[in-house]
């Protein structure tokens, strides 16, 4: 069996006089000016930009081709022709093309949209696809979240017809780029530019805000950063700079449940509370919009966005509700039996593991992948194959780009796509052992054994004394938490245990703890950690946790939510 790889705990290093004079010059609490510290936030004016953002950006895309899409538009709106948008299948591309066409029809624009099935179809333009857009009456076509990449179905429109194509982007640039007239893609931007880490609803955005200021000044296009959120969140982008601010004002516009489709999702899901974290964008909404493309066609999460009408947004998030049900069960299923190959056969030397399966549900391979990462600490690439054919999803673990590794066994791949941490392929089947060979005899030596052991980054060490309900409400300003900015996790070895518990199925862990002095007294709650509750029998313990506020019988009262012991 595979024992679980422990955390390496990492403490920021104390700055406490700098931060008393941040938190001095700006009446906050000098944790909060720590933290800023720790993510790099260097300035009394990035500090006030951080917690209180503003939605003006200055930074824009290449203002020439922006220019010309803008031109584009114009005409196409003028002489009433038609627009194909074409997207993908993950939140990302629901969102983007949601949005994009939201927005275009609003403008006056008659404009349809494609997005391709999973499994018939794949990733990304197909030359079928390519086919029925030359033939077809739309005289533009935006790819949305996809066309990077291709080439030959680009090229044979252009070749073809005087057909316009406008690719807008995130993914990782391949060495050739496709014969498009505008590419907009955040990934020519250099690591340190303000919107070097955007997902594709974020790129669409900006592209139809300057538009619009252009051609419809009276289209509010503040009203869509719900959409953006959602696919900056689900698509694991840094939130930091412009997607900070992004997810923060979309956060206010899904919690007022203006969007019909998001309202009744949230109804669906059972989810009750007034407001809407990115913790819910990545475990409530997310899995149910991706549930559509995983088992059925993403379609089905478009037009929940897209509509206004009351009975198909309850009745499509109904649907969308019950797909997301069944693919729990397919992935509980895949993932068990993936676990069960990977244990049978010997993998210890091996920094990154793959795993293949006969008809594996290809709709779930890319979470089973995810959990296959989280229980083994190491890159994971999956595959389910039918005999003929693999479909392929992988996923990594810290800083290891998942993408750089594959991309030097593209040679084996009908089709490959992806970024840092996931990426997807075909395959033919005959060609899978020979791949799994090359990928794992290249990384040996270069991935060392603590490169594959998870990191708890630690912003400070603290007193139970100091755990209050106002620092609770301060942490608040720092929010929202996720990629580049997670929540902040504190340590201490000053907590004493004085009861605890399993809870829940067992797996979870409530315990209550005290000071040395017995002064003060806080409960705690850790999550798929009761494997370590024999730990708490000792009286000298390390914990590291978040912070948050605990509402039971009327009372609510500072909580830790347990991050990990020993």
């Amino acid at each position: 069996m595979n024992e679980p790889v422990p955390n390496r705990w990492k403490l920021y290093p104390e700055q406490n006089d700098l931060s008393a004079e941040i938190g001095r010059v700006l009446d906050c609490n000098p944790v909060i000016a720590h933290i800023l510290l720790n993510r790099d936030i260097r300035s009394i004016t990035q500090a006030k930009n951080f917690l209180d953002p503003s939605l003006e950006i200055d930074d824009n895309f290449d203002l020439d081709k922006l220019e010309t899409i803008t031109k584009i538009l114009a005409d196409i709106l003028q002489e009433e022709k038609h627009i194909m948008v074409f997207g993908d299948y993950d939140v990302d591309g629901i969102t983007s093309t949601s949005l994009m066409v939201s927005v275009l029809r609003q403008a006056g624009a008659n404009v349809d949209y494609y997005i391709p099935h999973r499994f018939t179809e794949g990733y990304g333009l197909n030359l079928a696809f390519a086919d029925k857009f030359i033939e077809g009456k739309h005289d533009l076509l935006i790819t949305i979240d996809c066309g990077i990449s291709n080439i030959k179905e680009i090229k044979k429109i252009k070749e073809l017809t005087d057909k316009t194509v406008i690719v807008l982007d995130h993914h990782n640039i391949p060495d050739e780029l496709p014969p498009a007239d505008i590419i907009l893609n955040s990934k020519y931007f250099d690591e340190t530019h303000n919107l070097r880490h955007l997902c594709s609803a974020g790129v669409v955005y900006k592209v139809l805000e300057f538009c619009c200021k252009k051609l419809k000044p009276d289209i509010n296009i503040e009203d869509n950063l719900d959409l953006v959120a959602l696919g900056t969140v689900a698509d694991i982008m840094s939130l930091k700079g412009v997607n900070r601010k992004f997810v923060r004002f979309g956060l206010k516009r899904i919690s007022a449940r203006k969007r019909k489709g998001i309202r009744y999702l949230l109804e669906e899901a059972g989810f009750k509370q007034e407001f809407v974290t990115t913790r819910d964008l990545g475990f409530v909404l997310g899995p149910r919009l991706n549930a559509s493309g995983r088992l059925s066609h993403a379609n089905i999460a478009v037009e929940l966005l897209l509509t206004d009408d009351d009975n198909k947004a309850k009745e499509t998030a109904r649907k969308i509700n019950k797909l997301n049900n069944e693919r729990r069960e397919i992935e509980s299923i895949v993932t068990k039996s993936a676990i069960e190959t990977l244990e049978q056969e010997s993998h210890q030397d091996e920094n990154i593991l793959v795993v293949t399966g006969y008809n594996w549900h290809p709709g779930v391979i890319g979470i089973t992948a995810s959990r296959l990462v989280d229980k083994f600490s190491k890159p994971v690439v999956v595959i389910s194959h039918n005999g003929n054919t693999g479909m392929a999803s992988a996923r990594t673990i810290g800083n290891l780009n998942i993408y750089k590794y594959l991309k030097e066994c593209s040679d084996y791949f009908i089709k490959f796509g992806g970024h840092k941490q996931a990426a997807g392929f075909s395959i033919a089947f005959d060609k899978i052992d020979a791949f799994k060979k090359k990928l794992q005899s290249s990384v040996r030596g270069r991935i060392s054994k603590e490169e594959l052991r998870p990191v708890v980054y630690i912003d400070y060490k603290i007193g139970i004394e100091q755990i209050t309900k106002d620092l609770i409400n301060d942490l608040k300003s720092l929010e929202p938490f996720g990629e580049g900015n997670p929540s902040p996790v504190f340590y201490s070895n000053k907590f004493i245990p004085v009861d605890f518990k399993k809870v829940g199925d067992g797996s979870h862990l409530k315990a209550t703890f005290t000071d040395p002095d017995g002064k003060f007294v806080i409960d705690a709650i850790g999550f798929k950690l009761s494997d370590k509750m024999h730990l708490l029998y000792n009286k000298n313990i390390e914990l590291i946790f978040n912070l948050e506020m605990n509402e039971w019988n009327g009372r609510t009262l500072p909580q830790l939510q347990v991050v990990d012991l020993k």
